[in-house]
């Protein structure tokens, strides 16, 4: 119900899905924390990820909770390999 509102642009919607999957991001982003960015960065990322898996759902081909998930997965992993390239090498030094 909220996913189809905030579809179609709807900000309580959106903010009542975000509200209701913001622990499950939190944990999501928690598992790549610490791989040379902030807890705020990873967290960012994932809110970015949530609202790609509500831009692009789609009813009849998966479950919303899957579909946010893998999403948010590949939203982390993606700033991960970012993170890492070599040209980041200088910024990714070990904080003391």
């Amino acid at each position: 119900m909220f996913i189809h509102a905030a579809k179609r642009d709807a900000p309580d919607a959106f903010k009542e899905l975000l509200y209701r999957f913001d622990p499950r991001l939190r944990a999501l982003a928690s598992k790549y924390f610490g791989h040379g960015a902030d807890r705020d960065d990873f967290m960012q990322e994932a809110y970015v990820g949530f609202a790609k898996a509500v831009r692009d759902h789609q009813d009849e081909k998966n479950s919303f909770i899957a579909f946010a998930v893998l999403c948010v997965k590949r939203q982390l992993i993606t700033i991960l390999k970012t993170l890492n390239r070599k040209k980041h090498k200088h910024f990714n030094l070990v904080r003391v």
